[in-house]
């Protein structure tokens, strides 16, 4: 029982004590009854605060129960990722040491692949060099087969300028020295040299047509062969430029 509770009951007590011998007070209610009146009245209260408590009480414990929980919950969590932190852990210092132990041989790796960079970038400009002056060399090549052609179509040819055309003047040869190793092929004796003399030794027996006054045109019949060789030795050199251009774009 709570204090104030006795305090109030023991004064009622004294209180119906003291009256005892008094007259009856209105309606024939006696002291006595009116303090089981007010006992009664205070017994209900009372288990109205109980049934108050109780329910406040049944709050906070639920409260604590489901605070309780989670935080249990939370320090689960909590370490288990402190596990899996110290297993992340120990996988970085492994792969550190991993990681340090591959280290001088990248190394030495990237300075190979620097060194060898270096070679090949000095070899890639050696080409370029060289391609460009084989290049021009073409152009050179292919204008001089070009004039050439133009200066035979155009003149009436006589043995003795066929016999010379065979030594290549400056219309053939000039400026193709040095030119590439297919280049030098086709102008070589063994080729467009070569053939003309093969076209001219054919017709060695072939008598002039006409002997006079002013010399007579021979190999008429026969320039369109020397003309057709050339234009295919056009043809083939324009083909290895391109050939060579293209090559040059890969790289």
């Amino acid at each position: 029982m709570k204090l104030p509770v006795l305090v109030a009951f023991l004064s009622l007590a004294h209180l119906a004590r003291s009256d005892e011998n008094d007259v009856t007070i209105g309606a024939g209610v006696t002291p006595v009854q009116k303090v089981l009146d007010l006992l009664a009245s205070m017994k209900v209260r009372g288990e109205e605060e109980k049934q108050k408590e109780a329910l406040q009480y049944a709050k906070y414990e639920q409260f604590c129960a489901n605070t309780q929980e989670e935080k249990q919950k939370s320090l689960k969590d909590t370490a288990s990722q402190i596990e899996i932190l110290k297993a992340d852990l120990g996988k970085i210092s492994s792969d550190i040491a991993d990681a340090e132990a591959t280290l001088p041989d990248l190394t030495k790796d990237i300075d190979k692949w620097t060194a060898d960079k270096d070679t090949a970038g000095k070899e890639r400009q050696e080409e370029r060099l060289a391609y460009t002056k084989a290049h021009g060399e073409y152009l050179k090549a292919i204008q001089n087969v070009g004039k050439a052609y133009t200066t035979l179509k155009s003149q009436d040819v006589d043995k003795e300028q066929a016999k010379s055309f065979i030594q290549f003047p400056d219309l053939l040869e000039e400026g193709t020295d040095g030119v590439s190793a297919e280049a030098d092929a086709l102008s070589a004796p063994s080729g467009a040299r070569a053939a003309i003399q093969a076209f001219l030794a054919e017709n060695s027996e072939i008598s002039v047509a006409a002997e006079g006054p002013g010399k007579a045109k021979g190999y008429e019949f026969g320039s369109d062969k020397i003309l057709d060789l050339l234009k295919q030795l056009e043809g083939k050199f324009k083909k290895e430029r391109m050939t060579m251009e293209k090559e040059e774009m890969d790289k």
